[in-house]
């Protein structure tokens, strides 16, 4: 199966699998193993963690109203820095 990105070589944080491949295409994981067929993108993740992603299903991003505080704009990015994939907010 042709993959458009590999992330290649990092320590999963998931049990059992501590170091191997992750394939991506369309945005979603479709492999993971050690030694995937190569992609047209390739990641060295080599001496680093890949995390999975967190999905947040209660925030309130305070918009309309009291953006000086935390927005959509300032929170999706303070989520995403965090390791955020997903969000649901709380409105």
């Amino acid at each position: 199966m042709p993959v458009s990105t590999v992330v290649r070589g990092g320590t999963l944080v998931v049990a059992g699998l501590p170091q191997a491949d992750v394939a991506f295409e369309d945005g979603r994981i479709v492999a993971i193993g050690p030694g995937l067929p190569a992609a047209s993108e390739e990641i060295d993740a080599r001496a680093l963690h890949v995390f999975p992603g967190v999905i947040d299903v209660h925030l309130h991003f305070n918009e309309p109203g009291r953006t000086e505080w935390e927005g959509a704009a300032t929170g999706s990015r303070a989520l995403a820095a965090g390791g955020g994939t997903l969000f649901f907010d709380m409105r």
